[in-house]
């Protein structure tokens, strides 16, 4: 229960680091030219859902559970401080000072979600598309070695298809 609850809270926290990427890249852009725009969705789509869970794996299998967890949480450490590094290389837009984020901003958003069809339509799809995809690559392991038989290698082995073949349709 605590590492669902854990989770949970970790879950608020992921849009500050994909937002913060999507930024960097998106003003990157016109640099590197518009050919490019997928590359950063599929690289990351390519880490998550086919490389990470095949390392993942593969450390379970050479360690333990809790000392691959104790490599992931090192990790993230380590791409938090990298990131200062990482984001000094790209020149963003001149600097303005900051505006500060107010609860109105937010709510004025969430207005505009609210009365946008479009807007609100591409998120619902969006939404429903990251929903299906968490709830099968958390679940289908444990479903397809109760349920069909599988041994862990061939029921793992469908995340990594399944990221594979997202990220060619990318």
């Amino acid at each position: 229960m605590f590492l669902v609850g854990c989770t949970f809270v970790i879950s608020f926290f992921m849009p500050f680091r994909f937002v913060s990427l999507s930024t960097v890249f998106l003003a990157q852009l016109e640099v590197l030219g518009e050919e490019k725009a997928g590359w950063a969705r599929g690289s990351h789509m390519a880490g998550t859902t086919m490389i990470g869970p095949a390392l993942a794996a593969t450390l379970i299998q050479a360690t333990s559970y809790t000392q691959t967890y104790w490599v992931i949480a090192a990790l993230f450490l380590l791409t938090m401080f990298m990131s200062r590094l990482v984001f000094s290389q790209y020149k963003g837009q001149p600097t303005r000072s900051p505006r500060a984020l107010t609860l109105d901003d937010i709510r004025a958003q969430l207005v505009l979600i609210g009365r946008d069809v479009d807007l609100r339509g591409a998120a619902m799809v969006d939404f429903t598309g990251q929903a299906i995809m968490m709830f099968y690559t958390f679940f289908i392991v444990v479903i397809a070695i109760a349920q069909l038989g599988l041994g862990t290698d061939q029921a793992s082995g469908l995340v990594g298809a399944q990221g594979f073949s997202y990220v060619v349709a990318l």
